[in-house]
């Protein structure tokens, strides 16, 4: 028979290793020194103190008495999906903690992610070392208490908007929130970021993302894979789209509807 009470330290471990987290990324998002964080891992801190434990099952999403009682590492990997993303996942008040700098005047700054270095934003988007060395800006019609961060256009799956193009977005917390068929910036670990009009599935945890150009079909992501959402404030840009581009993917589309109602009509009327 297991003996209860004590895979706490274990538990944490691999949780954090499955998000690819470390120490001193998780201890900054916990408000722990790493030192604190490497004693519960190891199981030096014998007694967790009630708070911790509510700190430790928000940060993760899963129950206390899960990470208290149950050795999660003979739980199958489709289950601790399930469970870690459920449909309180997308509550951002129990799972995501935003870092972001401030001005003397304690306003937050914005910080702008150029495609430079959309890379390492991918896996530090979190850590206060990375964000804090990003360049800042400041706009006069930001209230303070906004949380907004600009983000570098790339590709033409989103034209009109124009390739390279500075996008402002708002912090989004709450991924209830999003509004079918608004415009987002999905920031993934896995691929990348993406600025495109959403739909929710959160029934299935998933996303469906759509381009403006509809040269590119649109995809599904999973929550599993997103890390941040942003919701689109407006771009600028030293450029304006092409008209040329504009006429000739509208003409495309136009006649991929032609062809898709002639197939219909002969399956119809075969």
């Amino acid at each position: 028979m297991e003996k209860q009470g004590t895979f706490f330290a274990e538990n944490i471990k691999l949780l954090r290793t499955r998000k690819n987290k470390t120490q001193d990324v998780v201890a900054t998002a916990l408000g722990l020194t790493r030192g604190r964080l490497a004693a519960f891992e190891s199981g030096q801190t014998k007694n967790p103190t009630l708070e911790d434990l509510i700190t430790f099952s928000e940060y993760f999403q899963f129950s206390i008495d899960m990470l208290v009682r149950k050795d999660l590492s003979k739980i199958p990997e489709s289950k601790l999906y399930e469970i870690e993303h459920s449909f309180d996942y997308t509550k951002g008040s129990q799972l995501r903690v935003i870092t972001v700098t401030v001005d003397s005047q304690k306003k937050e700054n914005i910080e702008y992610v150029p495609i430079k270095v959309k890379a390492g934003y991918m896996v530090n988007y979190d850590d206060p070392d990375f964000i804090k060395d990003l360049e800042k800006l400041t706009l006069p019609f930001v209230a303070k208490g906004k949380t907004m961060r600009m983000f570098e256009s790339e590709g033409d799956s989103m034209f009109p908007l124009p390739e390279k193009a500075k996008v402002l977005g708002e912090y989004v917390e709450d991924w209830h929130q999003i509004k079918d068929g608004g415009m987002y910036i999905i920031i993934s670990y896995r691929l990348g970021y993406a600025i495109k009009s959403v739909y929710k599935k959160l029934e299935n945890n998933s996303l469906t993302l759509k381009s403006l150009n509809p040269l590119y079909p649109d995809y599904e992501i999973y929550l599993k894979d997103v890390t941040e959402i942003w919701k689109f404030k407006g771009y600028y840009s030293d450029s304006l789209p092409s008209l040329e581009q504009f006429f000739s993917a509208n003409e495309l589309l136009e006649k991929l509807e032609e062809m898709k109602a002639i197939v219909k009509r002969g399956v119809i009327f075969k």
